[in-house]
């Protein structure tokens, strides 16, 4: 029995942007823990700790709800899932650690312009030429930021722009996944499967940590599991177009923590790439949930030939189009 999806703090406007702004501080928190961690240890064993903590952080929930809540015939969905995040996230947790972590973060933010690009090679879906406008207006944004111009591109913002790409597959199995499963499950099968997979990497690179090294590791696992869970709840709570703008929050919020504690500032290109990423994937949202409402009243904004008939649009949830660590 998979169980059904929890209704508590419920689903509503309100409700998913309290969700969406807790998991951005949330994040902003863990990233800086992830770039203090990263001058001694490495990506693979950073991952390690956030799994290990994010399984004591859940283990109360375990144990109230029971080892049977842990029951489910979605398995091997699971583990394609936590693959897919694994992978995203050593790409991420390495851009953070080797550029300015505002640069990562809005890297890491152009997951819904992938998430359009594989809807259309993996599932089929009409993209009309609004979507393609808006979607490669934000990539513009991409080239704006890494400044291909200036010379060669570096390679870790490569990997952070990659984590957005593979993000928005493990997007497409939230999506799947959230229709029968609770926040809690999900959470709690990310960690112990991310642990199962980080262990052999972790082990092979090893740097044991002394105690001065517990309240990064502590803040990284607590942080990554509750913002985790909080951005999963937003996802089920509102629309993407409601909850998107909150998640940029993550920006500013990034910027003002480089500025504090790495005494580091973005400058105007990134700012300049950060709004036109950030304005054409708040159009992009607000474009999918209009075709969503107009194709229940059978009349899709996007022209598409006659002899083309459109499919009817996956809908305009948050879950959809977003992921994160």
């Amino acid at each position: 029995m998979s169980g059904s999806p929890p209704r508590g703090l419920a689903a509503g406007p309100v409700a998913g942007a309290l969700w969406m702004g807790a998991a951005a501080i949330l994040f902003t928190v863990m990233i800086v823990c992830i770039r203090l961690l990263s001058g001694k240890f490495t990506v693979f064993e950073i991952s390690f700790f956030r799994a290990a903590v994010g399984i004591v952080v859940m283990a109360p929930i375990v144990m109230r709800l029971g080892v049977g809540h842990l029951r489910t015939d979605r398995l091997p969905f699971y583990v394609l899932r936590v693959a897919l995040g694994y992978t995203g996230m050593c790409c991420y947790y390495f851009a953070i650690a080797k550029i300015d972590i505002v640069d990562a973060t809005t890297l890491n933010a152009t997951v819904p312009l992938w998430a359009v690009i594989f809807a259309w090679l993996l599932l089929g879906e009409k993209v009309g030429p609004r979507r393609i406008g808006l979607t490669a207006l934000g990539f513009v944004g991409a080239m704006v930021l890494l400044r291909p111009g200036e010379g060669a591109i570096s390679e870790w913002a490569l990997l952070g722009l990659g984590s957005a790409a593979i993000y928005s597959l493990t997007a497409l199995c939230i999506k799947s996944l959230s229709r029968t499963e609770p926040a809690s499950r999900m959470v709690i099968y990310l960690n112990i499967l991310m642990l199962i997979i980080s262990t052999p990497l972790a082990l092979w690179t090893w740097v044991t940590p002394a105690w001065e090294d517990a309240p990064l590791i502590a803040g990284l696992g607590i942080t990554a599991a509750i913002g985790h869970y909080c951005f999963t709840r937003a996802c089920a709570a509102a629309d993407a177009s409601v909850i998107i703008p909150f998640d940029f929050m993550r920006l500013p919020l990034a910027a003002l923590a480089g500025y504090l504690v790495f005494f580091t500032a973005p400058d105007h290109w990134t700012a300049l790439g950060a709004l036109i990423i950030f304005g054409s994937v708040i159009l992009l949202a607000r474009t999918e949930a209009r075709q969503t409402v107009a194709a229940a009243a059978g009349a899709p904004l996007d022209p598409i030939p006659p002899d083309d008939p459109p499919d009817k649009p996956p809908g305009g949830r948050a879950g959809d189009r977003t992921s994160k660590s």
